[in-house]
């Protein structure tokens, strides 16, 4: 996936590109870590195929819409989150990204 060109002044877009590279490494770690997991999960028959599709799709498209934030400040104020959990709030479409 394409990162968005950050917006801010030029000491904010250095320091939110710091913080984005940890925080999308993190998410997309987090992400292969759930497919193994929900391979293994299917695997066993803890949960069915389509559940941990439908899950994945979810995550998925959190880290997409972080791939998709402009906004420099939102980066910066983003830094005391897990890659993960900003993954997982963002999976959820009601959630507005605002800056």
């Amino acid at each position: 996936m394409e990162k968005a060109a950050l917006e801010g002044s030029e000491k904010q877009v250095r320091w939110a590109e710091e913080i984005r590279e940890r925080l999308l490494h993190e998410a997309e770690e987090a992400l292969a870590t759930g497919r193994e997991s929900a391979t293994r999960a299917v695997e066993k028959g803890l949960k069915t195929q389509a559940e941990v599709d439908e899950v994945l799709a979810r995550h998925e498209k959190g880290l997409a819409r972080m791939y998709k934030v402009k906004a420099a400040g939102w980066w910066i104020a983003q830094r005391i989150h897990t890659g993960r959990n900003i993954m997982a709030i963002l999976a959820d479409p009601t959630v507005k990204i605002t800056w």
